[in-house]
């Protein structure tokens, strides 16, 4: 089963051209990691060191084996459902992988995306044997922050992994970074090749801290007919639209290097939820989401 786990990394510079694009990581050896899949990775602001990794790691007797990092299944509620998530316990970082959840017998499993709150705009897509896992990360200025990738695998009989990342993403005010992370898997089953692939896309962009957001209310005689206030201390779940408000202006106050920034956007009526993006723990935006409804609406 061989296996090759590729990293391509774009650095996009907003005030030039694409500045390049290289391959910069081709390591991952193709016994070691026989009949685990890889599922995606898990963002951590830190390297991982080897001697931390759990009991399979021994560098010195055997310098094959592997720095293995294992996560622990949990049972979440989510709405009422129950599901099964993934943490690695004790190691502070982003998930952002798939996994499947076995069940009883093979028409009880399932899929799940595990993503952190820091994945802004995050999508999952399965097409036939490949899929691929997007989304972007906003991290708030002034910081300059390095995103190691630690790739994560999943084993045939369900358990979660992760190795340390060789390479790390360097993150600084003025570019907008893209890497990609992904492995192709040929398996032979009786003289046959099914090859499948997994790729991971992501994102980052240094932006401003944002402070609050104002959501304008304004009639078809454009006049403001009320305003909402949204700071991350006072985040509504629902807000309730005047019964004349033709159109909504988002009109968000930013403090940055450059002081007090307010860009506007138009909020779009018909989505019903609004997605307010503040400052989390980590110094990167995590969103909340807020419920939208015309008069009259549930």
């Amino acid at each position: 089963m061989p296996k090759k786990l590729v990293w391509l990394v774009c650095a996009v510079l907003l005030c030039a051209s694409i500045s390049g694009c290289q391959l910069a990581r081709e390591d991952v050896g193709e016994e070691s990691l026989t009949g685990d899949k890889f599922v995606g990775v898990y963002i951590t602001f830190d390297p991982l060191y080897y001697f931390s990794a759990e009991k399979t790691y021994d560098g010195i007797n055997n310098p094959d084996s592997e720095p293995r990092f294992y996560a622990t299944a949990k049972q979440v509620d989510d709405d009422g459902y129950k599901s099964t998530t993934f943490e690695f316990e004790g190691i502070d970082g982003i998930p952002f992988f798939t996994a499947i959840v076995l069940g009883a017998d093979e028409s009880a499993n399932y899929k799940t995306s595990i993503m952190g709150p820091e994945i802004m705009n995050p999508a999952t897509a399965y097409l036939d044997t490949e899929i691929t896992i997007t989304g972007k990360i906003y991290v708030v200025e002034p910081g300059e922050v390095i995103l190691h990738m630690n790739p994560v695998y999943q084993t045939k009989d369900g358990k979660i992994y992760m190795l340390p990342g060789e390479t790390g993403l360097f993150i600084s005010k003025g570019a907008a970074y893209k890497t990609t992370l992904f492995e192709t898997t040929t398996v032979t089953e009786n003289g046959e090749e099914t090859t499948s692939k997994t790729s991971v896309e992501l994102s980052a962009e240094v932006v401003s801290k944002p402070v609050k957001e104002i959501i304008k209310e304004v009639n078809s005689r454009d006049e403001i007919i009320r305003t909402t206030e949204i700071t991350p201390e006072n985040i509504p779940d629902a807000i309730h639209l005047q019964p004349d408000c033709a159109y909504a202006i988002v009109e968000t106050h930013s403090s940055g290097e450059n002081g007090q920034e307010v860009t506007r956007t138009l909020l779009d009526l018909e989505a019903g939820y609004y997605i307010y993006k503040y400052e989390g723990e980590r110094g990167c935006l995590i969103g909340k989401w807020i419920e939208i409804h015309r008069d009259g609406e549930d």
